[in-house]
């Protein structure tokens, strides 16, 4: 909105309406295709703004997926707090560990560089989105492997039975017996998560290139090493068990053992000195 063509630099706010387009008659604004990431460090005039929310995005995508994990389900049966607060806790604790790291990369960067934090967190934050998208992209195909795709297999086994015998869609429930090994599902994460880690490399090398080309190195350590402890992160988040809790041993039941009277004890006594009083009163026959 209030945008033009000319006074355009980035197509970061652009809503691919493609009205730029219809309004030129005279083919003055065309769409063409670069290389990708390229706009990751083609900016003019980068935006803290921008830069800090793709970090934030890092941890959000961790938060997610944590969110999912078998020891998270069974740590949270145990808590007693609201689960409201839980959440919000767990959410600003995510945003944290994504920025504060950030922070203290740019810090040692700006340093090397010989610039302000600022200029330094606008310009390579940018760089981490290719990673925070891996994130969102291993998170959603968890989803759709592990459940979404046997759902959507069962409602068409639904919708077939609706038009070939008119049993109501809903009447019968139908489960797909599960064919996806997990092991493959945890491939899948992990090359997406090194995709993403790759181009977020690229991108910080590229960027580091475009404003100064010396001491490219000593000025994408702190945030390489950063990058590092995300990947570790996300490979232990994402490739963490996510299925059912299994149910807690129910106690064993205690057997109360009775004490032990002494009247059994007493009854046989008197059994005993009954029968020697009739052995000895009984006649004796030859």
């Amino acid at each position: 909105m209030f945008s033009y063509p000319a006074s355009l630099d980035t197509n970061a706010e652009c809503m691919m309406c493609f009205n730029c387009l219809k309004s030129c008659d005279q083919r003055g604004v065309q769409v063409n295709l670069r290389p990708p990431l390229q706009e990751l460090w083609r900016h003019s005039k980068p935006l803290l703004s921008l830069a800090v929310f793709g970090v934030m995005l890092v941890g959000l995508m961790a938060h997610h997926q944590f969110m999912e994990g078998t020891y998270w389900k069974v740590t949270k049966k145990t808590l007693e707090t609201s689960p409201g607060l839980v959440y919000t806790f767990l959410y600003l604790l995510g945003l944290a560990m994504a920025v504060v790291p950030f922070w203290l990369s740019s810090t040692l960067s700006a340093a090397a560089s010989q610039e302000t934090i600022k200029e330094n967190m606008a310009r390579y934050g940018m760089a981490f989105i290719p990673l925070a998208l891996a994130g969102h992209l291993s998170h959603i195909g968890h989803e759709f492997l592990d459940e979404g795709l046997y759902e959507i297999m069962a409602y068409l086994v639904m919708v077939y039975h609706y038009f070939i015998s008119s049993i109501p869609i809903g009447s019968v429930p139908v489960e797909i017996p599960p064919f996806i090994h997990s092991s493959l599902n945890t491939f899948l994460k992990i090359m997406i998560i090194l995709s993403g880690t790759t181009a977020s490399l690229i991108a910080l090398i590229m960027i580091a290139r475009r404003f100064f080309k010396k001491n490219v190195f000593s000025r994408i350590l702190p945030h390489f090493l950063i990058l590092m402890v995300f990947f570790v992160g996300y490979l232990y988040i994402f490739t963490a068990p996510t299925g059912k809790p299994k149910p807690l041993p129910e106690p064993a039941a205690q057997v109360e053992v009775q004490p032990r009277t002494d009247s059994t004890p007493a009854s046989n006594a008197g059994n005993l000195t009954n029968d020697q009083a009739t052995e000895t009163g009984s006649p004796t026959t030859n």
